[in-house]
């Protein structure tokens, strides 16, 4: 049965239930715009801390564009019940997948694995660590031809683990692939991620995950205690590739995602002959670690941070790319209004730190047409980077590639080591994503250089305007918290009660916006508790002096409001308390869940 959910979607049909919550598709009402829904589970959101940390880190989710990426539109918040709003994928997931076809070919390993460490390298530069990494995260988006691999629920994992609840869950859902420090209690980091991602490679290989029990116990020790036997018929260069993603030491595994993906691009050429594994009921008997090297150890820049500083961010844009091997977990990005970062980037050569032998397959960058069995879909994914586009000469020459229109994740990389690159934002154009080279200095086909800068599209700042403080009020200081009209919950709110008999009838608050936003968009109305049910209130939004929108207020009417701001020096909430001879009880006028959008650029650090 289908039912509304906030102000703009409709939910038509449950497609899926798991640890976290349900999967449901629907719709816009607008224009019928199809979307997923991630109903979280009521567990999850009980913690009303928890959720304002979850909403805070929209900004980060929404602004996470990637080909293999599902990206997050937008979160809403209803009672108790805290939605995902995500784009709608024609297609299985990978599980799926996995049943109908069995262990595949390796060039198609690394083909998925390529694509999965692409997305999964894109939610790492954005400060996230997905926690969750398994088929059933991996999606086919079949609305391509040919299909998109596409890596979901990143970000969900998190609000997840900061319950009992969650944890649990969890636990008991992502065993077969959880790293072996997060085991022994430590905090994540990318590169657990990688951990988990060696996993499904595994599996894609042969069929099976690595270590199975007959308890949760027992995983966790095989994850801790035993290396992984090998299937037959996995190609060395590939094993040796799986082997070192699910090394018990996170020092020993590869650097980063961007590596992996990279290597995985390379293997994909060299290994395009190669048939696929038996596909195997058990995994081969795990080899026990001697114990004077089952030592778990992170880097020491990983042990300093836990996971209780909230991944947020404050400004538009993407983060700077972290060098090899010192991504701090939960760090907020630098934002400034040019939002530039200065970073040295690793050059392409470094695949062959990656893994031991894989040097001959680097040099030999390439793809092949023959990639997919003709029976089975092929999924190279429309828009990801293919091992063919990378112009080897670009790196060693010293002349610079054309870098516009791709991700910066894939520009950078192209550069040489010894580039200092500055990163500046600026709007997405209109259908283009965020985290893209929009322009670039030097000029394609001029000398490098030391330095180069990349113009990289970026989102716009949603702020919560609950967090600002009125520069001056009238009747008494606007109450900030939870509050329901006709229903709904809104867990950031503005309120203030008047009464007849009191004789205060007027109130307003004012904002010093500085010309920094464009758009305010909330809810107004009478609060569910207020005592007089005949109360009517005349809400009026000031900007400058000139009047924006005015509307009157009745219990169990409320009102969507969607107010320009460009321009708005100063924003100015006034109330009017219209009929205060009807009724001696006092009502509560809301401003539910309001929001400024930031024109583009803009810091709040850089502003104070």
């Amino acid at each position: 049965m289908s039912r509304e959910l906030g102000r703009q979607y409709v939910l038509d049909e449950v497609r899926g239930r798991g640890a976290t919550g349900e999967v449901w598709k629907g719709h816009r009402k607008s224009d019928g715009q199809l979307f997923a829904f991630k109903l979280l589970q009521e567990g999850l959101v009980g913690d009303q801390q928890i959720v304002s940390r979850f909403v805070q880190e929209r900004n980060i989710l929404t602004g996470l564009e990637h080909p293999n990426l599902v990206a997050v539109r937008d979160l809403v918040v209803e009672g108790a019940t805290l939605a995902i709003v995500m784009d709608f994928i024609e297609g299985g997931d990978l599980r799926m997948f996995l049943k109908q076809y069995g262990p595949q070919r390796p060039a198609v390993v690394c083909q998925i694995g390529a694509d999965i460490a692409n997305g999964l390298a894109a939610v790492h530069e954005a400060g996230i660590v997905h926690r969750d990494i398994k088929p059933e995260n991996v999606l086919l988006d079949t609305a391509t031809s040919p299909p998109t691999v596409k890596l979901t629920d990143f970000g969900i994992a998190k609000i997840a683990h900061q319950t009992s609840t969650g944890r649990s869950t969890m636990l008991a859902g992502t065993m077969q692939y959880i790293a072996p420090e997060l085991v022994e209690g430590k905090a994540p980091s990318p590169i657990s991620d990688l951990y988990s991602l060696g996993v499904v490679l595994y599996e894609l290989s042969c069929g099976a995950e690595p270590f199975r029990s007959d308890s949760i116990a027992g995983v966790m020790r095989m994850h801790t205690d035993f290396n992984p036997g090998r299937p037959a018929g996995i190609p060395d260069l590939l094993w040796q590739l799986i082997a070192r993603l699910l090394s018990k030491n996170p020092s020993e595994r590869p650097a980063n995602a961007a590596q992996v993906a990279m290597a995985l691009q390379a293997l994909q050429h060299d290994l395009a002959a190669a048939p696929a594994a038996p596909r195997i009921a058990q995994p081969p008997a795990p080899v026990p670690i001697p114990a004077a090297t089952r030592r778990i150890s992170l880097p020491a820049n990983e042990t300093a941070r836990g996971d209780s500083t909230p991944t947020y961010i404050q400004g538009a844009g993407n983060p700077s790319l972290p060098q090899s091997g010192t991504w701090t977990p939960g760090a907020a990005p630098n934002t400034k209004r040019r939002s530039k970062w200065i970073v040295p980037v690793a050059s392409i050569v470094a695949l062959i730190v990656v893994i031991a032998g894989i040097a001959g397959a680097a040099n030999r960058l390439g793809s092949s047409d023959e990639t997919l069995d003709q029976e089975r879909p092929q999924l190279h994914a429309e828009g990801s980077a293919s091992a063919d586009e990378i112009p080897e000469d670009s790196v060693t020459a010293g002349i610079m590639p054309d870098l516009e229109g791709m991700a910066a994740t894939r520009a950078t990389a192209l550069l040489p080591q010894d580039v200092e690159v500055e990163i500046v934002t600026a709007p997405a154009p209109p259908g283009r994503p965020n985290g893209i080279v929009l322009t670039q200095e030097p000029a394609a086909g001029e000398e490098i250089g030391d330095q180069a800068v990349l113009t990289i599209s970026a989102s716009e700042l949603v702020i919560d305007l609950a967090s600002l403080d009125p520069i001056n009020y009238t009747g008494s200081f606007p109450n900030v918290g939870t509050a329901r009209v006709s229903g709904e919950t809104y867990p950031r709110s503005l309120s203030q009660s008047r009464s007849g008999w009191s004789g205060s009838t007027d109130g307003s608050a004012e904002y010093n916006l500085g010309r920094n936003f464009t758009r305010l968009e909330a809810t107004a109305g009478l609060s569910d508790d207020s005592k007089s049910a005949q109360s009517v209130f005349e809400l009026e939004i000031i900007g400058d002096h000139r009047s924006l929108a005015r509307v009157e207020l009745r219990l169990g009417e409320p009102v969507n409001l969607d107010v320009d701001l460009t321009n708005v020096l100063r924003l100015q909430l006034r109330w009017t308390f219209l009929n205060p001879e009807s009724t001696w009880d006092s009502a509560t006028i809301v401003l539910g869940s309001p929001t400024l959008t930031a024109v583009p650029g803009f810091d709040p650090e850089e502003d104070e």
